[in-house]
């Protein structure tokens, strides 16, 4: 079996140093919580952070693979390559990991007989989780390559808890984001737990050379270190859009129905952004007044954020609806449709003609579905989406633009001409595909590690 083959291994890694290290730093961490219990932000009990997977299946091993993904778009663009590792695992229970309690929901809808355990950050939620699901692989998807260094929370406990019960941790699509701790007890956990963190993942598979360099100089082994290419390309499949496995059927079929040039802005959260697209639509709609746009901004739970967007559109003059006030998916005397719901966008990009992604996001999503893409500009080189952006940008795939009127040009030649649009569309197509072999590569370099050996 080879989940005891690499127990034996990775056990000899948790060496006393670490221990001692790990109780002072507990003892820290304890005085921090009860700080934080006088304030009365209190830890979640356990009830209300680890869902339970509905009649999981699991094989006569028990084993299980913990999983840390930051977003559900992340989920999305990686789910082909998940799929065929759990096949490749022999289908094990999946424990899937997120910092973010809204994203239980379409976390469950991907992966209905998954476990979802809600991180809060604190040690004692990771013992307990892997006391209770104790996993045999734990994989970091993405982010974080080293601690405390991107916005999602994965501390070093559940590094430590993993390597505990014995399990093989492996890193998929590396990427760094090289932000500094956001508070001082990340400050110190990174100060105790940095290179152990670097050093006790068992594979590093990684983006770019960039990347691969950075690790080797904080301390990683140039040997367990390995550029796979982006996975996110190999999302690419057959673009055929089924609506019926969305979240909300009737109102895709009621905008298809509707046979309006339709445009979903997808990812807005900058407000000069929301501004932007708002001008460009509606000079838009003086030319072809029968357009609909679909904004899907970021975190719809903030009503402030709402609130906000709401005015936008009204300064316009643009009649709007808001997805949750609707009472049904009626697209008639509407220009503007705002998707505040969590977990829908790529049902929306399948079905628009076009789409606009915010800055620092995932533009991959709606090219998969063979849509022209806009950008705005003022994308971060420490994002993970910026690699993507730049080499989709210097090819020509996404078109960025600097003003609402160039925008509302581009919509306009889409739009007007359709051989323009299927230039375009063909274009994009046949680049996404050359940069396709992540996955392959990936699974790969497991299989050669052992790890997908049975």
């Amino acid at each position: 079996m080879v989940a005891r083959h690499i127990k034996k291994q990775t056990n000899k890694k948790l060496g006393l140093n670490i221990h001692i290290k790990w109780g002072f730093f507990r003892l820290l961490e304890g005085l921090a919580e009860f700080r934080q219990h006088i304030f009365q932000r209190k830890t979640l009990p356990k009830k209300d952070w680890l869902f339970s997977a509905q009649a999981t299946p699991t094989n006569d091993k028990h084993e299980k693979l913990w999983v840390f993904v930051s977003t559900i778009g992340e989920l999305n663009l990686i789910k082909p390559f998940l799929d065929q590792l759990l096949a490749n695992l022999g289908n094990p229970q999946l424990v899937l990991l997120t910092d973010h309690m809204h994203y239980r929901e379409p976390y469950h809808e991907r992966y209905p007989h998954a476990h979802i355990a809600v991180l809060d950050g604190s040690s004692t939620q990771l013992h307990q989780l892997a006391n209770e699901l104790p996993p045999t692989w734990l994989q970091i998807t993405e982010i974080p390559c080293r601690l405390s260094e991107a916005p999602c929370r994965f501390p070093f406990a559940a590094i430590y808890e993993a390597k505990r019960k014995g399990a093989w941790i492996f890193t998929v699509n590396g990427w760094l984001y090289q932000l500094k701790p956001r508070c001082r007890m990340d400050s110190i956990e990174k100060t105790f737990f940095d290179l152990h963190y670097i050093q006790l993942i068992d594979l590093y598979m990684v983006q770019n050379e960039y990347v691969k360099n950075a690790l080797v100089s904080a301390g990683a082994d140039p040997a367990n270190i390995h550029i796979t290419g982006n996975v996110k390309f190999d999302a690419l499949t057959n673009p055929k859009t089924h609506i019926e496995n969305e979240k909300s059927p009737n109102w895709l079929k009621s905008i298809m129905h509707s046979q309006r040039p339709c445009i979903v802005a997808g990812c807005l959260s900058d407000l000069k952004e929301q501004e932007l697209v708002l001008d460009a639509f509606a000079q838009l709609t003086k030319q072809i007044p029968e357009a609909l746009l679909i904004i899907v901004p970021r975190h719809p739970e903030f009503a402030e954020r709402m609130n906000i967007l709401q005015k936008f559109i009204q300064k316009r003059s643009l009649s709007h609806g808001f997805k949750t006030k609707m009472a049904t998916p009626t697209m008639t005397n509407i220009e503007v449709l705002v998707i505040d719901t969590i977990g829908e966008l790529k049902g929306f990009y399948s079905i628009c003609d076009m789409a606009f992604v915010g800055v620092d996001h995932n533009i991959l999503e709606p090219l998969f579905y063979d849509k022209p893409v806009a950008v705005a500009q003022g994308w971060h080189q420490d994002y993970p989406s910026y690699p993507v952006y730049r080499l989709l940008k210097d090819e020509n795939v996404v078109k960025e633009i600097s003003s609402a009127q160039e925008l509302c040009d581009y919509w306009l030649s889409l739009i007007g001409d359709q051989h323009i649009y299927q230039k375009t569309v063909d274009f994009n197509h046949d680049l996404l595909v050359n940069h396709k072999g992540a996955i392959e590569n990936s699974l790969r370099l497991l299989k050669k590690a052992g790890a997908l050996q049975r």
